[in-house]
């Protein structure tokens, strides 16, 4: 995930029309923290982003499951660009 921060913070500036400052999106495991939400998925501070890497989510993004799999889904917010983008408008 920490690999494709830069290129995600580019799309999302793309898709709002403005600058992000300062941020940064890291891998981590959020059970370790003294409040945890068992489904938590991403978790924002100032000018940082953790996305968990328990195996909560269904794909990387929606084009990454098949018709029949997004047919049966009823949210789509499982997948993790779908996250990072979630946290990247907290920050925003």
């Amino acid at each position: 995930m920490e690999d494709n921060g830069e290129s995600l913070i580019l799309e999302y500036q793309k898709f709002i029309g403005d600058t992000l400052y300062d941020i940064w999106v890291y891998d981590e495991d959020l059970t370790q923290y003294d409040v945890h939400d068992s489904l938590e998925m991403g978790r924002y501070y100032p000018n940082e982003i953790f996305i968990s890497t328990a195996e909560l989510f269904l794909a990387y993004e929606l084009a990454d499951l098949s018709l029949d799999q997004k047919d049966k889904i009823v949210e789509s917010n499982k997948c993790i660009k779908s996250t990072v983008m979630h946290e990247f408008t907290l920050d925003y």
